[in-house]
């Protein structure tokens, strides 16, 4: 009896200093660069770039609104709608019925819109302060292919706005990367 309570006393240890990392176990170089992320922030811009500079506002519209929140615990979240945002003909307006009804009565082409025109994940984070550099370790999505992936954003502050920058992508042989621009939410 003594032995399994003490097996179990060492497992809640191992769980509670494994998976209990909080800011302040950080490295304190570490801590400096995460701290500067903690917080909301507000999307103001998301801009696709080509090859030759110009920039095209295709994916998101030409006025996204999102939210990306960072905690002190290393979690993270990003959400993103698109401009306009997707509306479904519906004769009552919400909270006449529940949600679920709402969903059930749209068209497929209205949830497609809708499926298309919203952007959104969750799961940790850690900064390479050294490279200039955010990893984003996605454990959920709206997209189901995205979840497991490691996203890498290059990173650059100025005053209380925050520019993230993906890595090159391909879409029909050209290659792009978007590049979001966030202001800190006082």
């Amino acid at each position: 009896m003594k032995t399994r309570a003490a097996m179990v006393t060492i497992a809640v240890i191992v769980v509670c200093v494994i998976g209990g990392r909080t800011i302040a176990q950080l490295s304190p170089a570490r801590r400096a660069a995460q701290a500067e992320f903690v917080g909301t922030w507000r999307l103001t811009s998301i801009g696709t770039v080509r090859p030759n500079g110009e920039v095209v506002t295709d994916w998101m519209g030409p006025n996204p609104s999102g939210t990306l929140i960072y905690d002190r615990a290393g979690h993270m979240s990003v959400q993103i709608m698109h401009d306009p945002r997707a509306t479904w003909r519906v004769t009552d307006a919400p909270p006449v019925r529940s949600p679920d009804e709402y969903v059930q009565d749209a068209s497929a082409a209205d949830k497609a819109a809708a499926f298309d025109g919203y952007y959104a994940y969750y799961g940790s984070y850690e900064v390479s302060e050294k490279d200039l550099v955010v990893r984003h370790h996605v454990e959920g999505s709206l997209w189901p292919p995205e979840v497991g992936v490691t996203y890498e954003r290059h990173f650059e502050f100025f005053g209380d706005r925050l520019s993230l920058t993906t890595t090159p992508f391909k879409v029909k042989g050209e290659q792009f990367y978007n590049r979001l621009v966030f202001v800190r939410v006082k």
